[in-house]
């Protein structure tokens, strides 16, 4: 499965030139250059300094790690200037209890015959939040587009974790006929 998606990108990656005439990596180099460009002439006051991507697959691979945690944990207390960062710095919190609480509460069970639609999913997910890590310098923006990828990235561990929640048994009030 993880040779299936890993051949699937680098077949896109590789067709890119003939699809559409541009290489990816210069495409998301180019891209994040505009947006510390739009930060300067706004006076963006949410902008983070991050490393500035080279046109080149290996500045790709080497940076993704941090555009994705970057994504998914941005903006933290230091960051936060406002109320509204500070609500976005408390739903980061929320969704890092969320993550771990999957987390330790994933089971073994037999694969199921879906794996591939739920790790598509994932690999979405994870994917938006690379992109946007990778060419968003600006907390604010950051934040929005993260919101696409969180169900993606967040449905799979949930579908893997299994807890006393899960079963349904607190909601058999709801279905009971007492009619």
């Amino acid at each position: 499965m993880i040779l299936f998606f890993t051949g699937y990108f680098l077949l896109l990656g590789s067709m890119a030139p003939v699809l559409i005439g541009k290489e990816v990596p210069s495409m998301i180099a180019k891209k994040q250059a505009e947006f510390y460009f739009v930060a300067d002439r706004e006076n963006a006051q949410s902008v983070i300094e991050v490393t500035r991507l080279e046109p080149t697959w290996t500045s790709l691979i080497v940076e993704a790690p941090s555009a994705f945690l970057r994504t998914l944990f941005l903006p933290m207390p230091q960051h936060a200037h406002n109320i509204l960062m500070w609500f976005s710095v408390l739903e980061n919190f929320l969704i890092l209890f969320i993550i771990l609480f999957l987390i330790f509460t994933l089971k073994k069970q037999k694969l199921p015959p879906n794996l591939m639609l739920v790790s598509a999913f994932f690999v979405f997910g994870c994917t938006i939040f690379v992109l946007s890590g990778w060419v968003t310098p600006i907390i604010g923006a950051l934040v929005r587009y993260k919101v696409p990828g969180l169900p993606f990235f967040l449905f799979p561990l949930t579908f893997f974790s299994y807890h006393k929640w899960m079963s349904g048994a607190q909601f058999k009030w709801f279905y009971s006929n007492k009619g």
